[in-house]
């Protein structure tokens, strides 16, 4: 199990891979410098991710994950409008289709990167009937990680080997590890992750959270396998937080 906190500018997240396990989870926080427009309702942070958040899967019992967070200063903005009714930080700005539609060209603009990976070039389409299939048991889950107010691969009782093979997916998505050697569980094929974006938009949200996996060891191979063709990206927010789940075939 490895533990890592990155820090992009005004943005801190910290993660958790766990190599073989159900999934990989992450949380943070995103910094106030990527609004989709000049905040004129609050000029106060977001609220912090919870600051613990417990992983469960088939394989370990339980494991801890501590989310750090960095206290910024804002800048002074426009006087609030008197009839703003949305408190700032609840999440009901964030366009969602536009944050999954724009992960998935993320993760495509550097599975195609020549200098990251000169042995491969492959985008994954989320527009195939496959592609759907992933994007409903994606966002399916997302909704329920936000339901239960915690980013896991368990939620409601189901993980990713229940999903996928509730989405009639377990055998076509039967991934060969590089090498041929194996095949790769199907919890190899499932990132989740969750947010505070502090006012960032759903652009800024989602390239940060690509660029964090990709900086990382495990959703890195996640998202470079070769021989996967199709994706499916899910979001939903609750409280102020952003609640994501990828899932590949």
């Amino acid at each position: 199990m490895n533990r890592s906190v990155i820090t992009l500018g005004l943005v801190v997240l910290a993660a958790l891979s766990v190599s073989g396990l159900a999934g990989v989870a992450v949380e943070g926080t995103l910094g106030a410098d990527a609004t989709e427009s000049a905040p004129a309702d609050s000029t106060e942070p977001s609220p912090a991710a919870t600051p613990s958040a417990e992983r469960v899967s088939p394989a370990t019992p339980s494991s801890q994950e501590t989310v750090a967070g960095v206290t910024q200063s804002a800048e002074p903005t426009a006087t609030p409008d008197a009839a703003q009714t949305t408190p700032a930080g609840s999440g009901t700005d964030i366009d969602t289709d536009r944050l999954e539609s724009r992960l998935v060209a993320a993760i495509n603009d550097r599975r195609g990167n020549p200098v990251a990976n000169d042995a491969f070039d492959g985008s994954l389409s989320d527009e195939t009937k496959t592609g759907q299939k992933l994007s409903a048991m994606a966002g399916n889950h997302s909704e329920r990680m936000a339901a239960q107010g915690s980013a896991s691969p368990i939620a409601n009782g189901s993980d990713t080997t229940d999903r996928y093979a509730a989405a009639g997916l377990s055998e076509q998505c039967r991934l060969r590890h590089e090498g041929n050697a194996y095949f790769r569980p199907v919890t190899d094929l499932e990132l989740v992750t969750s947010v505070d974006p502090n006012g960032a938009n759903a652009t800024r949200i989602a390239d940060t959270v690509a660029d964090h996996w990709f900086d990382l060891t495990g959703p890195r191979d996640t998202l470079y396998m070769a021989n996967a063709n199709h994706i499916g990206v899910g979001a939903a927010t609750a409280d102020g937080v952003v609640y994501i789940t990828v899932n590949l075939c």
